[in-house]
């Protein structure tokens, strides 16, 4: 009998090991791929992907998927343990008008092409901790005929369609965007704009519009000089503060700058 209690003391001991070491998760495999995957409300097609673990890390690499039109890659992300998400998103070419028409509807008839990419990292269930950064670059669009765009502009002066250009680096820090200097550029007009969007929609970002005067340029010996003292009497005259919500937004004018502090 004394073997057999040996036997099941050095059993106990194993188990009791075994049970003290951490547990840990390999997975490889092949490529997955997903017909269609909703995230936040945006549709992703034909989505494919490679999983692995690494340091206690489900890792989706090598993403890529369809979007509205254009294209998405990337790689996710998930800490088993401190139950964290991080990710690199690239997106190009995706279709303005059927983002907007998904999730908003587009009363304005808002086109362009959405280029760009956004890195973060945020607990899996406080997404207003989230924090990263990331740069938006939309071509071929007609964002200055915007209601409340075209009345700080009095009208886009060329009425040119389609040829707006937007460059918006930002950053995300406690579930806010931050944007430092972003440019919204037309062939004769555009836009300056820093300030802030809360992830609840609250807007606090200041404005200053620029005009180039292309007719006046072309004065010789006048346009010159006069250009761009109206250019600068024009913006500053201009200014305003962008202020309320993302679905209700208002423009108040700032000409002293003294609204958007």
């Amino acid at each position: 009998m004394r073997w057999v209690a040996a036997a099941l003391a050095g059993l106990c001991a194993s188990v009791v090991a075994v049970e003290a070491q951490p547990l840990t998760l390999a997975v490889t495999g092949e490529v997955l791929h997903a017909d269609t995957i909703e995230v936040a409300g945006f549709r992703l097609r034909d989505v494919v992907a490679t999983p692995r673990t690494e340091a206690q890390e489900l890792q989706f690499s090598d993403i890529q998927a369809k979007v509205y039109g254009g294209s998405a890659t990337g790689i996710v992300g998930f800490h088993l343990a401190g139950s964290r998400i991080r990710a690199r998103i690239d997106v190009k070419d995706v279709d303005l008008d059927e983002i907007l028409k998904q999730r908003f509807g587009n009363p304005a008839g808002l086109v362009g092409k959405v280029s760009g990419w956004i890195a973060f990292a945020m607990p899996a269930d406080r997404p207003d901790q989230i924090q990263g950064s990331g740069h938006l670059h939309i071509e071929r669009a007609n964002l200055l005929q915007l209601p409340l765009l075209a009345v700080l502009l009095a009208g886009d002066p060329t009425a040119a369609r389609n040829q707006d250009v937007l460059d918006m680096p930002f950053t995300l820090k406690d579930g806010t965007l931050w944007i430092q200097e972003a440019q919204l550029a037309s062939p004769s007009a555009g836009i300056r704009f820093t300030g802030s969007i809360g992830i609840d929609g609250s807007l606090n970002l200041a404005l200053v519009p620029t005009f180039s005067f292309n007719l006046l340029d072309r004065i010789w010996g006048v346009g010159a000089l006069v250009t761009p003292v109206l250019s600068l009497a024009s913006s500053r005259l201009a200014r305003a503060v962008l202020r309320g919500r993302l679905s209700e937004p208002v423009l108040v004018m700032d000409p002293f700058g003294t609204r958007g502090k």
